[in-house]
Formats: structure tokens, C-alpha cells, sequence
């Protein structure tokens, strides 16, 4: 199988993060280009849980030398000749997931990994990108869209017969093992589902119970065991391995 190529779009304006090439220069773009190599980006793995779902990760470039997005100024750094352009944590970016949808269409947020609290957002304009500080008491409901990012394979969910040959659980079984079935969760996703029925209220404690591998207390074995099993399967599906 090769390699996943993400679009990785933003949920305010459903703009699509994008590579100036000519400057290599992180901004944003109309949907009319997700279909331009500079929308697609080689979304690397660089830290997982011990039970392998992805924490931490690097936002290459699809076009050569697959150049990494860099804390410090928003451009794509490291060249073909940079042996060791990975190893810089400056260009590695800590994952909070939000929420997994169907075909895998997964939100997240991309926190810096050497910024504590600095989160890659779109503009208050929508006409590029910047960090924004958010505390980790921030309230899931309070977090800017413009921090939301989708991440999907080829900018589009997968279809259900893809889904399937990735074996990535049915969300509708996900859901209702956390829920026991309500109907009044029904409509939630799974993550929001588990958050909810957890009390987890806040950005930080969403990050902490990802970071432990999904385990969430306030909710059965099998409805944690359940939820980690999608976020591998997941994690599989959109990062490269490193």
C-alpha cells in the first residue's frame, strides 16, 4: 500500500492548509487547490502511546524534499542534504484528538512540541496561519474553530468499503459501546460520546486521557477498549510510520 497523502483542513472556513512552495511558507488555500500537491501533506508519526495510538507528529511536504512544517516561522524546513532535518523537535507537533467521524475523518489539534500551549491556527482573516496560546482549562466547547483541523486521505472520508478494508471499527459500535446504546448519544461522535459520559470537560484532561493511551475512566473496559482499538486503527490509516 503507499503512503497516505493528508488534506488538512481547517473547520472555521473549511480552508485547506497549504505550501507556498515558492517560499515554502505554511498558509492556506481555497478548495479549488486540494488537488494540488502543495495541499497534500506526508503527516508522520514520531511519538505513539505504548498501546500505539499517535501523540506527536511531523507535517511534511509532499513535494520533494518533503520539507517539515517548523515552529518558529511557519515555513517548511529541511532539505534533501539534511541528514538529520527529523531529529529537530521544532518541527515535531503534539496531536490532540477531538474527534474521529466517519470514513476517518478525524479532528485534531496541532500543539507545538517545543511552545508549550502554542496551537497551529488559521488567522482571524482566513488568509494564512499563526499560533495561538490556549490554555489547558480551556473548555472542549470554548476551542476556536480556527484551531480544528480535519485530516483525511486524499481530502475526502473514506468510503465505507475502504473503512472497511482498513478495518477501522463501525462508528455506530464505537458510539454505542460507550453510550450503552442511548438514543439521546446516538448523535454523538465517539470521542465526544466518551468525553462526555467521563466528565472530561477541559483541552487539558482531553489531552491527558489521549496521551494515556485512551484510557478513560468513568467508562466500561470495553467501551475504552473499543475507542483505543479505532484510534490505532485510525493512527495506522493517515500517519506514516517513522
Amino acid at each position: 500500500m503507499s503512503e497516505p497523502r493528508l488534506t488538512i483542513r481547517n473547520v472555521a472556513n473549511s480552508h485547506i492548509l497549504y505550501n507556498e512552495h515558492k517560499h515554502w511558507t505554511a498558509t492556506i488555500a481555497e478548495e479549488s487547490k486540494a488537488g494540488s500537491q502543495d495541499a497534500k501533506f506526508k503527516v508522520q508519526s514520531r511519538e505513539r502511546t505504548e498501546n500505539k495510538i499517535v501523540t506527536v507528529v511531523m507535517i511534511r511536504t509532499d513535494r520533494h524534499p518533503q520539507s517539515l512544517l517548523d515552529v518558529r516561522d511557519l515555513k517548511y524546513q529541511g532539505g534533501a542534504l539534511d541528514g538529520k532535518k527529523c531529529h529537530d523537535k521544532n518541527r515535531w507537533w503534539k496531536l490532540t484528538w477531538l474527534e474521529v467521524g466517519e470514513g476517518g475523518v478525524t479532528t485534531v489539534l496541532f500543539q507545538s512540541f517545543t511552545e508549550k500551549g502554542k496551537y497551529l491556527v488559521e488567522t482571524k482573516d482566513g488568509a494564512g496561519v499563526e499560533l495561538m496560546h490556549i490554555d489547558d482549562d480551556t473548555h472542549l466547547e470554548s476551542i476556536p474553530q480556527r484551531a480544528k483541523w480535519e485530516l483525511t486521505i486524499g481530502g475526502r472520508a473514506l468510503s465505507p468499503g475502504q473503512a472497511a478494508a482498513l478495518g477501522l471499527l463501525p462508528l455506530a459500535a464505537v458510539v454505542g459501546a460507550i453510550t450503552g446504546g442511548s438514543a439521546a448519544a446516538a448523535f454523538a461522535g465517539p470521542m465526544a460520546a466518551a468525553f462526555s459520559a467521563a466528565g472530561i470537560t477541559t483541552l487539558g484532561t482531553a489531552t491527558a486521557v489521549i496521551t494515556a493511551g485512551a484510557v478513560v475512566s468513568g467508562i466500561s473496559a470495553a467501551a475504552s477498549e473499543a475507542l483505543k482499538t479505532l484510534m490505532v486503527d485510525v493512527s495506522d490509516a493517515l500517519f506514516v510510520p517513522w
